[in-house]
């Protein structure tokens, strides 16, 4: 995995926290959230879509997430790395 460790660590932080977040509206677990994209058929890949939509969701250094991906890992990574990154996440979240 091309992304540094310290950036995963942000990362799943930072999605754990979205996770926790669900839970206030309604969504319970990781399995419910994803189990929603894939039962609605949302994005072309569910799957891909809820770890970048709870990604998107989440808030890194008090900010939403959009700003560290930019100004950070598009400097060295690119989507295809940072969803293998997102894939890691969730399976261990």
């Amino acid at each position: 995995m091309k992304m540094t460790k310290e950036h995963y660590d942000i990362l799943k932080e930072g999605m754990q926290k979205a996770l926790e977040d669900l839970k206030q509206k309604g969504i319970n677990n990781k399995a419910e959230f994803v189990n929603y994209y894939i039962k609605n058929n949302i994005g072309i890949n569910p799957k891909n879509r809820a770890c970048f939509d709870l990604l998107r969701a989440s808030k890194i250094n008090n900010d939403n997430s959009t700003r560290f991906i930019c100004d950070v890992l598009y400097k060295y990574l690119n989507d295809n790395h940072i969803n293998t990154a997102l894939n890691k996440i969730m399976n261990e979240i």
